[in-house]
C-alpha cells in the first residue's frame, strides 16, 4: 500500500501535464505559467522482483486563464501515467500521457518524463484547431499542494 500510495503521489505530481499555451513574438514561441488539478480515477500495479510499475488514469481541470483569448478559460482532460519504484515504493521515474477536446471542439495531446526528483518535462505532441501552432511547445512543473488520496494541485512554467 505504501508503495502504491508513493506511486500515485509522484504520477500526480509528475506527470499532470497542463499545457502552457504560448504566442509567437519576434519569431520565438513564447509561454507562461499555468496551473491544474489533478484527481485519480484509477490505478494497478504491477510488481516485479526488483520494483514495481503503477499504472494511473486521472481526470484533470487545467487552468487557461493566461492562455491566448481564442483558447477556453477551462480545458478538462484524461492523463494515463506509469510509474516506477524500487521495491521499498521510492519512485525511479515514469512517463505519461493526457488528451483533451476542448469546449471548442479542439483536440490536444501531451506527452511527459519525470524522475526521481518529482519534476516533469511536457511536451504538446500534437494538436488541432487552436493547438496546432503550439505542437513542439515545452514546459517544466510540480505539484504545490495535495490531498491524502491522491488529487492535488500542481503548477507549470514554460521552459
Amino acid at each position: 500500500m505504501n508503495m502504491m500510495k508513493t506511486a500515485v503521489k509522484l504520477a500526480l505530481a509528475l506527470l499532470i501535464t497542463i499545457p502552457v499555451n504560448s504566442v509567437f513574438a519576434g519569431g520565438h514561441m513564447k509561454g507562461w505559467e499555468a496551473s491544474g488539478t489533478q484527481m485519480p480515477v484509477s490505478s494497478e500495479t504491477i510488481a516485479g522482483k526488483t520494483g514495481s510499475i503503477t499504472h494511473i488514469k486521472s481526470k484533470d481541470m487545467w487552468d487557461y486563464s493566461k492562455a491566448p483569448d481564442n483558447m477556453p478559460r477551462v480545458v478538462g482532460a484524461t492523463c494515463h501515467n506509469s510509474v516506477v519504484t524500487d521495491p521499498s515504493g521510492v519512485l525511479l521515474g515514469g512517463v505519461g500521457v493526457c488528451e483533451s477536446v476542448d469546449p471548442n471542439g479542439d483536440v490536444s495531446l501531451y506527452s511527459a518524463t519525470f524522475g526521481k526528483d518529482g519534476v516533469y518535462n511536457a511536451v504538446l505532441t500534437q494538436g488541432t484547431g487552436v493547438y496546432a501552432e503550439y505542437v513542439g511547445i515545452k514546459f517544466t512543473g510540480s505539484f504545490i499542494g495535495q490531498l491524502p488520496e491522491g488529487g492535488g494541485i500542481y503548477h507549470l512554467t514554460p521552459k
